[in-house]
């Protein structure tokens, strides 16, 4: 035993006399163990109590072992898994991240036949008849807590009622086949800007060739003519001039996957468009909604949506822009909405309260809503959303299926995305022919409903062939980190890798106090031709040009170090105070708690500025909301917070900033997985630093998150078609 225990204080960080409790311990039940890992913070105090709860409830020899399920059920909920996978030789101790402990515990507890005590539980539930009035759920191998088991299935329910296509008549088909050939015509002044730096640099014709397939999106260059086509591209002195490109390719040998995209939503009821930065998913959006507007005989309620107000504000200025270059007339584009709210403020959110004011007794008054970073909303979450529309409502979701899941349980957009690879039914891909004019592949496999819904967009317009960020974030969804390597030692223009030592990291804040001067020093002109708001927002902008995001909250590489270690350098630059309080002029906060009567949420990002156009100057708050409002507040009113000059890449989501530092820990974690790197290098707009060891780059990369849910399988056995 002394063997075992004389290791135990630096695997677990724990006491010699906390080592002599587990000693102590070695032969006592379940409950006493997990009362101890508890103590030792080794689980959630909440994830013990449930377990002592439901043992208390238990009347049988089974009680311990369905505690510490329990237990487990509660620890995975926290880790963002809906549900806990159980077999014959099931191990707690692996479960919940104690393996460690194995050595000292009795064999008689770990040898318990895990799937016969659920079996025998009198509250366990088996079918869906048990499952209304029992507190657990074993189904799919798994088992849940009740609630979250009706959660996931009252969601599939509704995603494949929605999933139903809608009813279009032969006539309306042909109206909108000219809405969308006029919304999605080819645009040649992206190619002829490429041809341009292509003939600079003495391209090739193959080079050339390449360059007129990837932007007017041919997918099959058999029998076209190509020496001709590359002959009018090379000659062309105007955009203009590219429009003879029409007579030599025809439109059944493209395939624009936006125009897809709209066309799939204008013909179902629930649509899901997925795709990386700058793939024009809000682009998509926008012309659907102009199209949806000019075939509909009357006035269509459309509302915009996000998690969190930054998202909001993002999906209200894109789609604000995307619309005001629409090919369509000005009344037209004033029926289309550009304003977005929060989710929280869409359902209408009650003060301490998980509930909200709609729901399926008090639905939202829309037609049509379009819900922005859907990857970000959790299970419960979404839940709640779709029971809240009314029977007749169309929605969309818009996301990165390749992104971070939701902080809390549940990964719904990445699950509903998984029904993506079969391909579509023959009966849409019909109706996409005709509403397209491409020939779209069929599907020969019998798959489930939701797959018709389904559109994932693959050109990215932001990341172009150039683009060292565009060709990281694909190296890093590849899986293999040669590839990463081989992106950094590519000499992109738009990238930088640093590892992390001493001199990087001074270089990284001097780096950052270089660029948050930019804000700093900007100073309030009260001459008659600002106001307080104006300036504001122009300091927000300032400083959302820049930022560093960290894959962990602790520690010299985590936000709560890297934001000690920023202020410091900028008060020795003189840029902010030395001997400073709490507030200080220039000070950037986070919110991290929903203030509903604030209107405020968790995310946004304000700064303390001094309101000189007041009689008596006084310090406040700014905060820039969804709606693009700017509105000040007091320090003393502001939710609880903290300092931003960094944020974790969580944080982040939803959000984009024209240079983004990325800062990765120098010691592994089980936080670092692909979806966080990848998410925190695709927040990058046009310029992207690394800061990080190229071991953890690469045990990042391997590290794929896998959510236990079984929502993708539900909609495939309940949906298929």
């Amino acid at each position: 035993m002394s063997e075992i225990t004389d290791n135990l204080p630096q695997t677990l960080n724990i006491s010699e006399m906390e080592v002599d409790q587990l000693a102590h311990y070695t032969q006592k039940s379940w409950l006493e163990w997990l009362e101890l890992m508890a103590n030792l913070g080794m689980v959630r105090d909440i994830d013990f109590q449930l377990a002592k709860f439901f043992a208390r409830q238990e009347n049988c020899a089974s009680a311990p072992c369905v505690a510490v399920m329990v237990c487990a059920v509660s620890y995975e909920l926290s880790k963002g898994n809906t549900c806990l996978p159980i077999s014959h030789n099931w191990n707690p101790l692996r479960a919940l991240g104690a393996s460690q402990l194995e050595p000292l515990f009795a064999k008689e507890l770990l040898q318990c036949d895990w799937l016969a005590e659920l079996k025998t539980s009198s509250l366990v539930a088996h079918d869906f008849q048990q499952a209304m009035c029992l507190p657990l759920v074993f189904e799919f191998g798994s088992l849940y807590l009740q609630k979250y088991w009706h959660f996931e299935g009252a969601l599939a329910q509704k995603l494949l009622e929605y999933a139903e296509p809608i009813s279009i008549e032969t006539s309306q088909l042909s109206q909108l086949k000219t809405q969308l050939d006029q919304l999605f015509a080819w645009q040649f002044n992206y190619l002829f800007s490429e041809l341009k730096v292509l003939k600079h640099d003495n391209a090739s014709h193959n080079q050339i060739q390449r360059a007129i397939c990837e932007s007017l999106d041919v997918v099959d260059s058999t029998g076209l003519a190509f020496d001709k086509i590359v002959a009018i591209a090379t000659e062309a002195k105007s955009a203009s001039e590219l429009a003879a490109l029409t007579d030599y390719i025809p439109l059944s040998a493209c395939l624009n996957h936006q125009k897809v995209a709209a066309a799939t939503a204008l013909t179902r009821r629930f649509c899901v468009i997925s795709g990386g930065p700058g793939t024009g998913k809000t682009t998509t959006v926008s012309k659907l909604l102009a199209a949806l507007v000019v075939s509909s005989d009357t006035h269509l309620d459309i509302k915009l949506a996000a998690p969190t107000g930054k998202a909001a504000a993002r999906l209200t200025e894109s789609i604000g822009q995307a619309i005001d270059s629409l090919p369509v007339p000005p009344e037209i584009k004033q029926k289309i909405p550009t304003s977005a709210s929060t989710l929280h403020r869409l359902l209408g959110a009650i003060p301490n309260r998980s509930e909200f004011k709609h729901n399926a007794q008090n639905p939202l008054h829309l037609d049509l809503l379009i819900l922005d970073e859907a990857s970000m909303v959790d299970l419960p979450m979404m839940c709640k959303l779709l029971n809240a529309l009314p029977a007749h409502a169309r929605l969309i979701l818009l996301g990165d299926r390749d992104q971070l899941s939701s902080v809390e349980a549940g990964a719904v957009l990445g699950d509903i995305c998984q029904l993506g690879n079969q391909g579509y039914s023959p009966a849409h891909s019909a109706i996409l022919d005709k509403l397209t004019g491409y020939q779209l592949p069929r599907s020969q496999q019998l798959g489930s409903a939701i797959n018709d819904s389904l559109c994932v967009l693959q050109k990215s317009f932001r990341f172009h062939s150039r683009s060292g960020i565009g060709q990281l974030a694909r190296a890093i969804n590849s899986g293999h980190h040669d590839s990463v390597s081989t992106v950094f030692q590519a000499g992109y223009d738009d990238i930088d890798h640093h590892p992390v030592d001493a001199d990087s990291y001074a270089q990284l804040v001097a780096q950052l106090v270089n660029r948050y001067q930019q804000y700093l020093s900007l100073r309030f002109v009260n001459n008659g031709t600002m106001h307080m708001a104006s300036f504001a927002r122009d300091v927000l902008h300032s400083f959302a040009g820049t930022r560093l995001l960290c894959a962990v909250r602790e520690g010299e590489f985590g936000v709560e170090g890297t934001n000690i270690y920023i202020e410091n350098a900028l008060a020795r630059k003189g840029l902010i105070p030395k001997d400073r309080d709490t507030w200080y002029i220039g000070r950037p906060v986070m919110v991290k708690n929903n203030d509903h009567s604030q209107q405020l949420y968790n995310g946004d990002i304000g700064i303390c500025l001094l309101d000189e156009s007041l009689s008596e100057p006084r310090l406040k708050v700014y905060f820039e909301l969804a709606d693009g409002s700017v509105k000040g507040v007091l320090p003393s009113r502001v939710p609880p917070h903290e300092t931003a000059y960094s944020m974790t890449i969580h944080k982040s989501q939803g959000s984009e900033f024209d240079h983004t530092l990325l800062l990765l820990p120098k010691t592994p974690t089980p936080v670092l997985t692909r979806e966080l790197f990848y998410t925190g290098v695709t927040r990058a707009k046009h310029q992207l630093s690394v800061y990080a060891d190229p071991a953890i780059m690469q045990r990042a990369i391997q590290q794929k998150t896998a959510r236990s849910s079984h929502l993708s399988q539900r909609l495939v056995t309940d949906g298929a078609r």
